[in-house]
């Protein structure tokens, strides 16, 4: 073999060495350019995200600030509603002889007492509430509530479930007091 030979081969081999070299890095730069892209719609919809969230925050905040507002609101009602109460109720006893203006006073306090109420009801939604877990029997819930609906015993009740479930105490506890009010002489 001579020496051209031998440089021609080795150049040859070089030649080859540099292309698959510069494959490898088309490889790499074709590899890197789609993971950038990758990257950008991430952040893109990572961006849209968090702004999402930030419109979920501030309308909560404004939601909180409401709340208040309206507790704030509900504690300047009331303080007039316990006097035109007591007035309702003095004016109600000094005309028990004069029907049609004891009827009128006792509508005067029967207006109140539903204010009352949803003054009430204002100040409970607008207090923080906390979750209180605990454990409960399906089929007394049910039982309760048919007991409630209908306004007697039920009997025996099978609500299909061999477990007991997790519920809310509080808003449990609510729900069949609000449920209570609502019924006729309740």
């Amino acid at each position: 073999m001579s020496v051209a030979e031998i440089t021609s081969t080795g150049a040859g081999q070089r030649i080859e060495e540099l292309g698959r070299i510069i494959l490898a890095y088309s490889e790499v730069t074709e590899k890197l350019q789609l993971s950038h892209e990758r990257l950008e719609q991430t952040v893109a919809a990572l961006r849209e995200e968090l702004s999402e969230k930030n419109r979920m925050l501030e309308r909560k905040n404004r939601l909180a600030a409401l709340g208040e507002m309206a507790a704030g609101m509900a504690h300047e009602i009331r303080n007039p509603l316990g006097g035109i109460q007591l007035y309702a109720s003095m004016l109600s006893s000094d005309v028990k002889d004069r029907p049609a203006s004891y009827e009128l006073a006792q509508k005067i306090g029967g207006c109140v007492r539903r204010l009352e109420g949803l003054v009430s009801r204002v100040l409970h939604f607008a207090r923080e509430m906390k979750v209180q877990i605990v454990e409960c029997d399906l089929a007394e819930v049910v039982d309760d509530t048919l007991s409630l609906a209908g306004g007697g015993d039920c009997g025996e009740v099978n609500s299909g479930f061999d477990e007991g479930a997790q519920v809310d105490e509080g808003l449990r506890r609510s729900a069949f007091v609000r449920a209570g009010a609502a019924q006729p002489g309740a």
